[in-house]
């Protein structure tokens, strides 16, 4: 199966702190993926995905195209599990991105932020705790540079669980842990709630991040940096192919300082016509409020 996806913009900024991109518009591509899929055998499939976005362009400024998934599926090696070989979707989003269900607005929060990557270079399963596939779980071993080659010998480790407690509802835990040298490392934890139906969907959740030494300096340099945000959203039907769509985002850089760095609210709405099948027209404002938490001098523009 040979598949596609675009997520195409016409953007017009309103309001900006730096008032020399006041006014800036333009037509643009944010994404266009390519995939092909391959069932191999009863036991084994394949999936390539190759993407291009306004943020990877070449020298000439041009969007260029990246590996973003290429894996090897093996099913049921393990009992009601799945291994996953290769450049693989991490487990950090698959659960937020399908109750929020509008990448094609915003990132989920922890991806919003560069804070973990969607997909990495690795070994996973994922199965089923439980035969009614109620709760279920998803491990993962990766370099830690997402789709990036790999430049130290340290590596990455993820898990997640989940629980349906009604259909089409999820509770989920999720943490992954990457060391480095000298004492370097880097936890994260995450809960979701959400619930999806044609009616209506809404999900919340919340993460920690604990930095050893800041961003990754050497042992004793600084101090932990620890990071917290918390992502709601719900979206609604309203006719037959209209939907409204909201959600709002807190994070705060290092929560446990009081007199330094910044917190930010960030603010979606939009309206969501679906004309046709796998098309979607969806006019939305987007709100970003930095809010720092010392005064100063000279307001920086971002």
């Amino acid at each position: 199966k040979i598949w596609g996806l675009t997520y195409v913009d016409y953007a017009y900024v309103a309001q900006a702190r730096d008032a020399s991109i006041q006014g800036d518009n333009a037509f643009e591509f944010r994404r266009i993926y390519l995939g092909y899929d391959q069932d191999i055998s009863d036991q084994f499939s394949a999936r390539v995905l190759i993407e291009a976005n306004k943020l990877d362009t070449t020298t000439s400024g041009v969007m260029s195209f990246f590996a973003k998934q290429a894996y090897l599926e093996w099913k049921n090696p393990l009992p009601m599990a799945n291994i996953f070989i290769g450049l693989l979707p991490t487990p950090s989003f698959t659960n937020a991105e399908k109750i929020w269900g509008y990448r094609s607005l915003e990132k989920v929060i922890l991806d919003r932020m560069g804070l973990v990557a969607t997909s990495e270079m690795g070994v996973g399963v994922r199965g089923k705790i439980v035969p009614d596939g109620s709760l279920g779980y998803a491990l993962m071993v990766g370099n830690g540079n997402g789709g990036k080659l790999e430049n130290d010998r340290y590596k990455k480790i993820y898990g997640e669980f989940d629980y349906e407690p009604v259909k089409g509802g999820v509770l989920e835990l999720y943490g992954d842990y990457e060391n480095g040298s000298n004492g370097q490392a880097k936890l994260t934890g995450k809960g979701l709630f959400g619930y999806q139906s044609a009616a209506v969907s809404f999900g919340v959740e919340g993460f920690f991040r604990n930095v050893q030494h800041g961003t990754f300096q050497p042992n004793g340099a600084s101090s932990d940096s620890n990071l917290v945000g918390a992502s709601a959203n719900t979206s609604f039907q309203i006719a037959g192919n209209i939907r409204v769509v909201l959600r709002g985002d807190f994070f705060d850089s290092d929560f446990l300082v009081k007199d330094s760095g910044l917190r930010e609210v960030f603010a979606v709405a939009g309206l969501d016509f679906a004309p046709a099948k796998d098309v979607h027209l969806i006019p939305n404002a987007l709100y970003t409020q930095r809010l720092y938490k010392k005064k100063v001098t000279t307001d920086p523009a971002l």
